[in-house]
């Protein structure tokens, strides 16, 4: 089946009862219809149809295709009415997530149900007995219900197939650390073997004397290339240096030249170990915030499970961002977002060029003082989530909405930073986000998406807590 395609791949399911054959082909043939003229309308999703199922043999032969194709999810429909014993062995084996879409071709009955209203609109029932037999037999599997047509239904369709797509990346996932986590930092440490099992991606270690080797080693002419193009991205500051710069084009195209000869989908770097090592000309400030914009994940301190969240929503939900929050501002309700220096300038305000100016920065010297990136980010709504450690070893989402304020930045500050005003009260805000374990570096991306991570928690068998 030919659909509009996307970041999702589909296999959708469209059941009926063998029963109905007696009826005559008409019906599977209008359901068909149905089945592919709403498919046609998902634009986030590349869809598989295998026909209309109607005995456990074709079930099980459409989900074997699923699973060939490497689909992220079955999206099961009840055409009419369709029992569940048909499907609900092949739904419960699958290695792949199951989302039931409770929906009709019709709206309602109208004044007059037309002559084929009650034999093409009784889904309903085969929904509720498949999602009992599911239940029963430990499979658990979101629900989406509304017409078809309806634009939040739509939306959240789309927020379980981006789940799932996530889910996907996440298993495949290959990310690179530089160094180790940093000491101390409990919150976001990890057992390596429980992400891996959990969560899904497998650490790449990547060495800072390979850093060091690829940066000298970069062509001329391409660092010239690139130093040419931030000229045009950034304006940068007359006290930056053209040995400062090189240097931080240099370790740039070194990260970069690793993610794709690793096959990495992004990277967590330790400060400490590139300034420790001593041989990386700088520390990469630049380097994350251009992985950023280029759609690779990233996190500092080694921080694993921020950089693997900020990676998979890089894939599917548009522009995400690496940031943390820095400082409480009481008198308007807001919190200061800041870290050492990278974050993704296409956020940026777009009414302003984001600057690039030299930061000192004693704490870790390197060669040469880092180039950073300084602008604060679009206002508008956003949501920020942590991926964390929970309980008994395992993982939480916690989740929350709110706004980039329209503000600063400040002048005088060397790097990224903003404002994030929470949906919920500021002083109930902190206080929820400590005592749901949320960690000190988080994942954001724009627009209110609390249900994409809460989909995503359930796909991965964790806990999500929205807090506000």
């Amino acid at each position: 089946m030919t659909t509009t395609t996307g970041a999702a791949k589909i296999g959708l399911l469209g059941l009926m009862p063998e029963l109905y054959e007696r009826i005559g082909p008409q019906t599977r043939q209008k359901q068909d219809g149905f089945a592919r003229q709403m498919a046609a309308t998902w634009d986030f999703a590349q869809v598989v149809w295998p026909g209309v199922c109607n005995s456990r043999e074709l079930v099980d032969a459409a989900v074997r295709r699923f699973e060939q194709e490497q689909c992220d999810l079955i999206v099961v429909v009840c055409l009419t009415y369709a029992p569940s014993l048909i499907s609900v062995s092949a739904l419960c084996e699958t290695f792949l997530p199951v989302v039931l879409l409770d929906t009709q071709p019709d709206v309602g009955t109208g004044a007059v149900p037309g002559p084929d209203f009650f034999m093409l609109n009784h889904g309903v029932h085969g929904i509720q007995d498949l999602a009992n037999v599911l239940l029963r037999g430990g499979r658990k599997a979101p629900i989406v219900v509304g017409d078809w047509r309806d634009a939040e239904t739509v939306a959240s369709l789309r927020d379980q197939c981006q789940a799932a797509h996530m889910r996907g990346l996440l298993r495949r996932m290959r990310l690179g650390i530089v160094g180790r986590p940093m000491a101390g930092m409990g919150d976001f440490a990890v057992d390596e073997t429980a992400f891996a099992w959990r969560v899904g991606p497998l650490i790449i270690p990547v060495e800072p004397a390979r850093i060091a080797k690829l940066a000298e080693e970069a062509a001329p002419a391409e660092v010239a290339g690139r130093i040419a193009e931030n000229k045009k991205i950034f304006d940068v500051s007359p006290e930056l240096t053209e040995a400062q710069h090189e240097a931080a084009v240099r370790t740039s195209l070194a990260l970069e030249k690793i993610t794709r000869e690793d096959r990495l989908a992004g990277m967590a770097v330790h400060f400490l170990t590139v300034s420790e090592d001593g041989r990386v000309p700088t520390l990469p400030f630049l380097a994350a915030s251009r992985l950023l914009a280029d759609g690779y994940g990233y996190a500092g301190e080694g921080d694993v499970a921020c950089a693997s969240l900020v990676a998979a929503l890089q894939k599917v939900a548009g522009p995400a961002n690496f940031t943390e929050m820095f400082c409480i501002d009481f008198a308007d309700g807001s919190v200061v977002m800041a870290h050492m220096g990278e974050c993704n300038y296409l956020m940026a305000r777009k009414d302003r060029k984001p600057r690039l100016v030299p930061r000192p920065f004693n704490i870790a010297p390197t060669p040469f003082p880092p180039a950073t990136p300084a602008f604060v980010l679009e206002p508008g709504a956003v949501t920020l989530a942590s991926l964390c450690g929970a309980p008994g070893g395992t993982f939480r989402m916690v989740i929350a909405e709110g706004r980039v304020m329209d503000w600063g930045p400040f002048d005088h500050v060397a790097h990224p930073h903003f404002k994030f005003a929470p949906a919920a009260k500021l002083n109930d805000f902190l206080r929820s986000w400590s005592e749901s374990g949320g960690s000190h570096h988080q994942a954001l991306i724009a627009g209110n998406r609390v249900h994409l991570f809460t989909a995503l928690a359930k796909m991965m068998g964790i806990e999500a807590v929205v807090v506000g």
